[in-house]
């Protein structure tokens, strides 16, 4: 799956290495903030103040050129915001109840639903090299997740 994309690093692959690089620094970030600030706030708060200043920041983009979308984009545009925003609520929920550390391996989950929506919606699949891959990733996060899990135990 990636084999092509490591051999040809000027066609992108650097950058995308930079990107998920990128992500999980912010999204540790994002995560232990998050956890200090349920303290205080519901996370129903967050995730609604995290929303208004997304939004005005990307309102922030429209002297650069938007384009309209059809009646059909918007639509699905419609669909991903309403179920972003509940992953993002079920998320800073799921920070504001449990350790931080026991959450990050979830996180990994989402290479698996990327590839049954990938298959389901676009019909495309990764080869075998690629599922090896997927099942390496999976089987170190439910590792992380068993050995870090204490039935019982309540987070604080």
């Amino acid at each position: 799956m990636l084999e092509s994309a490591l051999e040809a690093p000027g066609q992108g692959a650097l950058i995308g290495v930079a990107a998920g690089f990128g992500y999980a620094v912010t999204m540790a970030f994002v995560r232990v903030h998050i956890k200090s600030m349920t303290q205080s706030e519901r996370p129903s708060t967050i995730a609604f103040w995290f929303a208004a200043v997304s939004a005005l920041a990307g309102l922030a983009t429209w002297p650069f050129g938007w384009a309209m979308p059809s009646g059909e984009m918007t639509l699905w545009l419609i669909g991903a915001g309403l179920t972003g925003g509940l992953a993002h609520v079920a998320a800073t929920e799921a920070v504001a109840r449990a350790p931080v550390g026991v959450l990050a391996p979830f996180d990994f989950t989402g290479l698996v639903w990327a590839l049954l929506f990938d298959a389901a919606l676009f019909g495309a699949m990764p080869d075998g090299l690629g599922l090896l891959g997927v099942a390496a990733i999976t089987g170190a996060a439910l590792t992380v997740t068993f050995a870090t899990w204490q039935p019982g135990r309540v987070a604080r």
